[in-house]
């Protein structure tokens, strides 16, 4: 649970810009001061690795004074007690500037040991000031970028440590002078000062400072009450047991395996600084995101594998040699910085403000407990691997190595029980770190937490969505509120191309009410393109929208999630809905459910559609569709529709398929009549492309048919015979309609002169009708069976009213439906009857 330390934002803004300063400054002047750079000294003085061990431990013995601050705190407040112990801990190193002179005018003993009391009072210093170090630091961190800030903070102190010892490298040399040594440490003293003067401009935590009149020892002991918390305080110290071994005793075992003189163990110390940085900028990136415990585990795990190749210790010279202690100092730097970096941030994340000061004395006791025992314990155990029988050198640091590997596997299972406190599991974590999709997607969820323009707010989310990456999905929902239109649309279609879990659903199905006529027919869409379930209900509703958009979204998004209960709310728009793109959008969905029973619906919507062409192409197509024909017919009715005569050639290729594939030679001469007549214009021309359109108005007249004909009755062909090219065929009488399929909508009379795409019937549609419905009867008679299908009572239906055989859409339907019908063979008799006989 994230708490809010008092800071207002802009305390916080003006409080992280000092404190970074401060980290400058303050980097510089502790890395002159301690860790290696003391190492250095005391091996130049003549220390044992004993020694070595009680030094390393000073920076882990200092949280032991943190209870003595605790006592202070009340007296001079967070903010003072930290500066003026900083101020007290330089003026205790002063002396160490003389241990040139001491070593020449006394001993080298006497300057080991004025080196070693110098350290101590500077880290006993450094440990009083600390009680306000943590405070502050969960003060200015706190938020939701706290993980962000603490990595940012961890780069820019590596960054510091790498250019200061790149300097140190170049200065010190192969074996520097005790002199160069003093003058190193006068440099860090002066920069210590400044760093001093900083801290007391830092703002004072209030939480803080309310809680600093709380018992120390009763406060930890309430917390210690938690599993949790006593867990996560056990896996720490025995973490800080192992990162004590590793920052100690790294720079001895290039030393003392290796012979590294001082300036290239230097060096070995700025490519592990290179490791911090880079450890600080995956941590920046991930642990917002992903939370604090897997990139704990994970940094524990890389520290653990860095050291297998210490215990393999290669004999190895030259580049080969510095190529392979720079991995080994850089891989084991991020890892155990990563982890001491990461277990801070799920600390702060742990605690609440009121409990920092005490609990941060037990975080820095901790670490420091574990930190010192872990460098007097290796030390010791190089010292006594020899009497063991284990050769001094490289075989002893393999037995070191190897043991701090295993240790550190342990503390791995141990911390893997922490609670993750809205963490990742640790496998997906893991999974995302070692996704180069994942991470650009983290890349690009950490640039979209900056303010930013619309216009590249817009194009982050567009690379949010073409990752495909599901680490980015939170960041895209909160999009969905932006204010702007064009933000939300660009994370609605961003939604779309990822993997959508509970909360997602969520957001999309309030989208679909709270931003009516806005985008919520975007997320109708998504909703039905992803099939959302749990939108039934919603969609139920925004289909009956005055959002035209919305509602026309939303019943295609029904079909698509297969909600048939709305089949009949939508057929019932489709009767009464006079807007096109309601029309368009209910025969969409009902031709998506493939119910049969919505054709009589479809059709007699036909009549209602005089002026509006491509809403009866719809139509059409989706009575097609739902009979299973629409791969086929497409084609051929999209050709019809540009060329009257090009899309009847369609239907005869078409046909000489159908007749080469099936067994429907005998039936050709009656196919080929009907398709004449359809190709015939008025009067027996052919029709081409005009003014009114692709198509002409009204069907042709097959030769003899119409008004004054004398074509007798003696030219008929006899009752059963086929009809055929050269024989006008008159109209058949045709069987009763279906009930199912009766319109009782009276088509409007055109007025003269009228033009139009599809004719409503005249005499000059009857070529074409009188030839279908003749070979309509023909194939009925012959096949009982398949005229039961839904496909040969649609044709009937539609050669059967003189005002649905008048548009020449559907003229081209029934032509393709009954050539697909008539070129049927025996063995694929019923085939229509089984498969739309039934309604679903």
């Amino acid at each position: 649970m994230e708490h809010n330390a008092g800071l207002s934002g802009a305390e916080k803004r003006r409080g992280r810009r000092i404190f970074n300063a401060f980290a400058v400054v303050n980097s510089f002047s502790f890395l002159l001061l301690s860790g290696n750079m003391i190492t250095l000294f005391a091996l130049r003085l003549g220390a044992s690795s004993a020694l070595i061990g009680v030094l390393a431990s000073f920076p882990y013995v200092a949280f032991f004074f943190m209870v003595l601050g605790k006592r202070l705190v009340r007296r001079f407040g967070v903010v003072k007690l930290f500066g003026h112990a900083w101020l007290v801990r330089y003026v205790l190193m002063l002396p160490a500037v003389a241990i040139p002179a001491v070593a020449a005018l006394v001993n080298p003993g006497a300057a080991l040991g004025l080196l070693v009391v110098c350290t101590l009072g500077f880290h006993a210093a450094r440990g009083v000031g600390m009680i306000g170090e943590s405070p502050t630091m969960a003060a200015l961190s706190a938020g939701r970028d706290r993980g962000e800030y603490v990595s940012r903070f961890q780069i820019t102190v590596a960054a510091v440590s790498i250019v200061t010892g790149l300097a140190i490298a170049a200065l010190l040399g192969a074996r520097a002078p005790l002199t160069r040594y003093a003058l190193f440490v006068g440099a860090g003293i002066a920069a210590g000062f400044v760093s001093a003067a900083l801290v007391y401009k830092l703002p004072e935590p209030a939480a803080t400072r309310a809680g600093a009149g709380r018992p120390l020892f009763e406060t930890i002991a309430e917390s210690l009450v938690h599993p949790n918390f006593a867990r996560f305080i056990a896996g720490f110290a025995f973490y800080g047991v192992l990162t004590g071994m590793g920052r100690s005793f790294l720079i001895v075992y290039a030393k003392q395996v290796y012979a590294q003189s001082d300036s290239m163990a230097i060096f070995f110390t700025v490519v592990g600084s290179l490791g911090a940085v880079c450890m600080g900028y995956l941590a920046r990136l991930l642990i917002d995101r992903l939370g604090a415990k897997p990139i704990y585990l994970f940094f524990i795990a890389l520290y653990a594998l860095s050291l297998i190749p210490a215990v393999i210790a290669p004999p190895l010279t030259g580049t080969a040699l510095v190529v392979f202690l720079s991995v080994l100092f850089f891989f084991a730097t991020m890892g155990f910085t990563g982890g001491e970096n990461s277990a801070q941030v799920y600390f702060f994340g742990l605690v609440d403000p009121r409990d920092q000061l005490n609990l941060g004395i037990l975080y820095f006791l901790t670490l420091g407990v574990g930190g010192s025992a872990g460098a007097l314990l290796g030390g010791g155990l190089l010292d006594a691997l020899p009497a063991l029988g284990v050769p001094a050198g490289a075989p002893a640091f393999r037995v070191f190595f190897t043991l701090m590997a295993a240790a550190l596997a342990l503390v791995f299972v141990f911390n893997s029980r922490l609670q993750r406190r809205g963490a990742r599991p640790f496998r997906d974590a893991f999974g995302v770190m070692f996704s180069i999709r994942d991470l650009r997607a983290m890349t690009l969820l950490h640039q979209l937490d900056q303010p930013h323009s619309i216009s590249e707010e817009r194009r982050l989310i567009r690379g949010l969505g073409e990752s495909h990456s599901n680490v980015s999905l939170e960041q895209v929902v909160e999009r969905l509120t932006s204010p702007s239109y064009e933000v939300r649309t660009e994370a609605l279609a961003a939604l779309e191309q990822l993997p959508l879990n509970r909360e997602a659903e969520d957001a999309l199905i309030d989208h679909l009410t709270a931003h009516e006529f806005t985008t919520a027919f975007f997320a109708a869409r998504i909703v039905g393109t992803l099939k959302v379930e749990r939108a039934r209900a919603t969609l139920r509703k925004t289909m009956y929208s005055n959002d035209h958009l919305l509602a026309a979204r939303s019943m295609v998004a029904l079909a698509q999630i297969d909600e048939r209960r709305a089949i009949s709310d939508i057929e019932t728009v489709l009767r009464v809905s006079d807007h096109p793109m309601m029309t368009i959008h209910a025969a969409m969905a009902l031709k998506q459910f493939g119910d049969t029973g919505s054709l009589p619906v479809l059709l007699r919507r036909v009549h209602q559609e005089a002026s509006t062409p491509y809403v009866r192409d719809e139509l059409v197509l989706a009575m097609v569709g739902i009979l299973g024909h629409l791969d086929w017919f497409f084609p051929i009715y999209s050709r019809f529709l540009e060329d009257r005569a090009a899309g009847v050639d369609e239907l005869e290729r078409y046909l000489e398929e159908e007749r080469r594939r099936t067994d429907c030679a005998g039936r050709v001469p009656a196919l080929n009549a009907m398709l004449a007549a359809l190709a015939r214009g008025p009067q027996g021309t052919a029709t081409a492309p005009g003014p009114g359109g692709p198509e002409a108005a009204g069907a042709a007249p097959a030769a003899g048919d119409g008004p004054g004909s004398d074509t007798s009755a003696a030219d008929a062909p006899a009752p059963g015979a086929p009809p055929t090219p050269d024989a006008p065929v008159p109209p058949a009488p045709v069987p009763e309609k279906p009930a199912e399929f009766v319109s009782p909508v009276t088509p409007a009379p055109r007025h003269a002169g009228e033009e139009g795409d599809d004719a409503q019937a005249t005499p000059e549609v009857h070529g074409f009708v009188g030839q279908a419905r003749a070979l309509f009867e023909e194939f009925a008679a012959a096949n009982e069976r398949q005229a039961r299908s839904h496909s040969a009572r649609l044709v009937q239906a539609v050669l059967a009213d003189d005002g649905l055989a008048g548009f020449a859409r559907l003229q081209i339907m029934a032509a393709a439906l009954l050539i697909k019908l008539y070129c049927g063979t025996q063995k694929r008799a019923g085939f229509f009857a089984r498969l739309f006989g039934r309604r679903r």
